[in-house]
C-alpha cells in the first residue's frame, strides 16, 4: 500500500509542476489570452482530490 501512495504522491507532484509551469506559461502571455488561473487551479485541485 505504502508504494501506491509514494506513486500517487509523485504523480500529484508532478502534474503539479506541470500545472505550474502551463500557468507561468498562461501568465506570460496573458495580454494575448485571458485565462483565469485560480480557476483553472481551483478544477484541477478539484479533479485531484476526486
Amino acid at each position: 500500500m505504502r508504494v501506491r501512495r509514494s506513486r500517487l504522491m509523485n504523480m500529484q507532484t508532478l502534474l503539479g509542476r506541470t500545472l505550474a509551469d502551463a500557468l507561468r506559461d498562461l501568465e506570460e502571455e496573458r495580454d494575448a489570452l485571458e485565462v483565469d488561473g485560480d480557476l483553472l487551479f481551483s478544477l484541477f485541485d478539484e479533479a485531484m482530490q476526486a
